[in-house]
């Protein structure tokens, strides 16, 4: 039996005892397929030695075991190693096996330990560590407490680039924006309709960039209180911003990275940091604009209301107008002496016409009223 050994890391805010947050002992029926042909999916049990227990099925048959987890080593930081081995597996399968327990198995335990609050996609990039002999997870600097250390330097890279670019965006509409209304104050020429609307619309857009990189600005500083967790850990020596390292030092190469590697984190998280406060101002802008929209908007119902009510009651004075001038006009014809054919037939004919002259009037008023609330 080859027994082999790897290390999660539960992402904490504290530096306590971890213990099992799930309302079930069990993540049932995970998809881990990622578009192949055949359907794998995953279960992971975790009892009260907090022995994990992993079983798999292909098209959702009957699961099998295929490994249990035992842990072994637990620190306070989070890292938590375990034992296994893969006996009940072909031999052919254990290398792509491994690959399922670092990333697939490693997120899906994680969940007994840890609930996703920042980007899903960003908390992905941590993977388990996998080694063939124990790992010491209490000495400084050791391999596993820096692995994952660096495995945050591309995320709150990306972080940054994401939220720089979104910030660039919404920098150009607003100096376009600024551009026009201060130039039609400075000549005094009031902005036509079409303007104003294509104003609206830049407004609405940079409003919707603004919350995207509010959002992205809190995923990141959520994950950096865990990242912090890791970086204060009393075995990290040496992943510092402010570690000085002599050029002629032992490991000078590997120790100046991880100096370069915390620095840029905590440049990304001070550069972020600003874009989250400006945005704050931002906002505030954006907020008065829209109280200033609905108080419009609010005038325009009434006012369209209004019209309305208007509008039934000039249709009501036509519609009685209307039948009104029809029997002026129509019915005395019938009063007539030596009544002709033709003199009934005209008399209906001024009813009809009159009749159809007031539901033509009514039909074009409504028309017109249509278009005005369109329009708004």
């Amino acid at each position: 039996m080859a027994v082999r050994y790897c290390t999660f890391w539960y992402p904490t805010i504290y530096h306590t005892d971890l213990t099992p947050i799930p309302l079930s002992n069990t993540i049932e029926g995970r998809d881990i397929s990622d578009g192949a042909d055949k359907k794998y999916f995953i279960s992971i049990t975790v009892d009260n030695q907090e022995n994990l227990t992993v079983k798999s099925t292909i098209n959702q048959d009957d699961f099998y075991i295929i490994l249990s987890l035992d842990p072994k080593k637990k620190r306070r930081n989070g890292f938590v190693q375990y034992s296994f081995n893969l006996d009940n597996l072909p031999a052919e399968h254990h290398v792509s096996f491994e690959k399922v327990l670092e990333k697939d198995i490693y997120h899906i335990a994680k969940e007994f330990y840890h609930k996703h609050e920042a980007d899903p996609d960003k908390d992905s990039a941590l993977r388990a560590i996998i080694s063939p002999s124990p790992q010491d997870i209490e000495e400084d600097d050791n391999e596993i407490l820096i692995k994952f250390l660096e495995c945050y330097h591309p995320v709150f890279e990306k972080y940054a680039k994401n939220i720089s670019s979104t910030n660039f965006c919404v920098q150009q509409i607003e100096s376009f924006i600024d551009r026009i209304e201060r130039e039609s104050k400075e000549r005094n020429i009031p902005l036509d309709a079409t303007i104003i609307s294509t104003i609206k619309g830049y407004k609405n857009d940079v409003l919707n960039k603004i919350i995207s990189m509010n959002n992205m600005c809190e995923n990141a500083l959520i994950e950096y209180t865990y990242y912090k967790t890791l970086l204060c850990s009393k075995h990290n020596k040496s992943f510092h911003h402010t570690l000085a390292v002599k050029n002629d030092e032992k490991d000078y190469e590997i120790k100046n990275k991880w100096r370069m590697y915390a620095l840029n984190i905590r440049n990304s998280i001070r550069y972020i940091e600003n874009i989250k406060y400006k945005n704050q101002n931002r906002l505030y802008k954006m907020s008065q604009y829209l109280l200033e929209e609905v108080d419009i908007n609010t005038k325009s119902v009434n006012k369209v209301l209004d019209e309305n009510k208007k509008t039934e009651r000039i249709t009501e004075s036509i519609s009685w107008f209307s039948v009104a001038l029809a029997i002026v006009l129509g019915i005395p014809v019938f009063f007539k002496t030596g009544l002709k054919l033709i003199d009934i037939i005209w008399g209906i004919l001024t009813l009809l016409i009159i009749l159809g002259f007031g539901v033509r009037i009514i039909t074009l008023y409504r028309k017109k009223q249509q278009r005005i609330v369109s329009d708004r």
